[in-house]
């Protein structure tokens, strides 16, 4: 028997998932999600974890509540590890306990981890505070999901209190009802009140009226689901509490190819207001290989070499094996992942390319043992006395598109030649991740400027993508 982890999926924003939830996201055999969760985080579970939607939406459930108890049950019995991921918090209206009672009846261990609910952290983002020490001494918290004919279910006699904060969760389809009920309980029609769309979303957008009015402003000026009422005095502060302005990507398109998919990078370009529409154009294999004896220069070019390395070495050897090999690394990413074994590379390239590597090293190396751990493709080191394949870039079959791109974003040479065979020129600016790339989009586009990371990491992509909006 395994045990089921009831996991807060938080309000939209994936850097707001808790360090556990991630954790247990990327070990879990099988996840049961919800509707209003970001999928981009799926992109994290195992290759082989089951994944199972149960979203519910107003008038749309995949299943009843009963049905996803006993799958939760099933799942605890079956599998090591299940994460029920939920949006918000489980417990804030989510049906988390319920879950989590069905379990215990059920004999199943599990474990609740909190999220950010969109009370709290949609609050933030919208520049209202859920309380203020001079404002609102405290606040009520209501799911707006009922029945129209029976919208006494809230008794909005018990909210008129001026020095408290009332929110509505998933209300924007209920705000005529909610505000009738409050302006006939006798709740002041000038009363600040506040519509969030999408809280911490880069479409985020919030509508700020008066009870009397919102109604009114939010029939011209529409906006979507998800959202949330707030009414209260602290809706005032968002004057100067606002801090979530319009990102510097917002309203661009951007094809994201990569070697494998990296829902953090996805999402870092989201937060900057992009529509993101990402493409694994590969998908890395470590492949066995002989090891050279274990003596003078090894050369690193990507965390994929390292890790194709240790795939093998780690079999028969451990890091003190290694004590008579120079390491050199290309780029902060390999780095990291050769730290991550215990190792620390002796010497890196000004710059982080195949080129810039064999121009420093050249004259210290002459006449030594050099071996580059790499990939199936071509390398531009040119230095190495022996190079070793220890993994393969396999290509991946491509959906189609039927649309063009403010921007294309490669992270490697084979990314770019995947996508330009499928493709065609579909994107108006192109990024890439450092000159080998480059060259190749050169070579194949028509008088596109390119942008480079200098840092030549998905870090500088962004850096010389913000920095460079002036030309798009």
């Amino acid at each position: 028997m395994g045990k089921v982890y009831i996991v807060g999926a938080g309000c939209g924003d994936l850097s707001l998932y808790t360090v556990k939830a991630i954790s247990l996201i990327q070990q879990a055999d099988c996840i049961l999600y919800d509707d209003l969760i970001n999928t981009s985080i799926l992109e994290m579970a195992k290759e082989d974890a089951v994944l199972k939607y149960v979203g519910k939406r107003e008038h749309k459930h995949a299943y009843k509540q009963t049905i996803i108890n006993e799958m939760l049950i099933d799942c605890g019995k079956q599998y090591d590890t299940t994460v029920r991921l939920k949006g918000g918090d489980p417990y804030v209206f989510g049906r988390g306990s319920e879950e989590g009672e069905a379990l215990y009846n059920a004999a199943i261990p599990f474990e609740v981890v909190p999220g950010i609910s969109s009370c709290v952290g949609g609050l933030a983002y919208a520049g209202i505070p859920l309380t203020h020490r001079h404002v609102s001494r405290g606040f009520q918290v209501y799911t707006a999901h009922f029945d129209e004919t029976h919208h006494t279910t809230l008794q909005f006699s018990n909210m008129l209190e001026n020095d408290y904060t009332y929110v509505f969760l998933m209300g924007i389809s209920k705000l005529k009802v909610i505000v009738q009920g409050l302006l006939e309980a006798g709740k002041d029609a000038k009363t600040p009140a506040a519509v969030i769309s999408k809280a911490t979303l880069p479409d985020q957008q919030v509508l700020v009226s008066t009870l009397d009015k919102v109604v009114d402003d939010f029939n011209a000026h529409p906006l979507k689901t998800p959202g949330m009422i707030v009414v209260g005095d602290v809706v005032n502060k968002r004057t100067q509490l606002d801090f979530f302005k319009a990102p510097p990507l917002k309203g661009k398109t951007i094809l994201l190819c990569t070697t494998q998919v990296d829902p953090l990078f996805t999402s870092r370009l989201e937060l900057l207001g992009a529509r993101v529409i990402s493409i694994a154009t590969g998908k890395i294999e470590y492949v066995d290989f002989t090891l050279p004896p274990l003596e003078g220069y090894f050369i690193f070019t990507s965390q994929y070499g390292v890790k194709g390395f240790m795939h093998t070495f780690l079999r028969n050897h451990d890091i003190r094996d290694l004590h008579n090999v120079k390491i050199i690394s290309i780029g902060h990413k390999t780095s990291e992942v050769l730290k991550s074994y215990g190792l620390k590379a002796d010497y890196m390239p000004p710059a982080y390319n195949g080129l810039s590597l064999n121009e420093t090293f050249k004259d210290m190396v002459e006449g030594k043992s050099v071996v580059l751990f790499k990939g199936d493709l071509p390398s531009s080191v040119t230095l190495a006395t022996k190079q070793i394949e220890v993994y393969c870039n396999q290509s991946m079959a491509l959906e189609d598109l039927n649309e063009t791109y403010d921007i294309g974003m490669f992270t490697s040479p084979s990314s770019f030649k995947r996508y330009f065979k499928k493709y065609g020129d579909i994107c108006g600016q192109y990024v890439s991740i450092g000159a080998h790339t480059t060259s190749v989009i050169l070579e194949n586009t028509k008088g596109k400027e390119v942008l480079e990371s200098s840092l030549s990491n998905k870090e500088g992509m962004i850096e010389v993508l913000v920095n460079n909006q002036h030309v798009l």
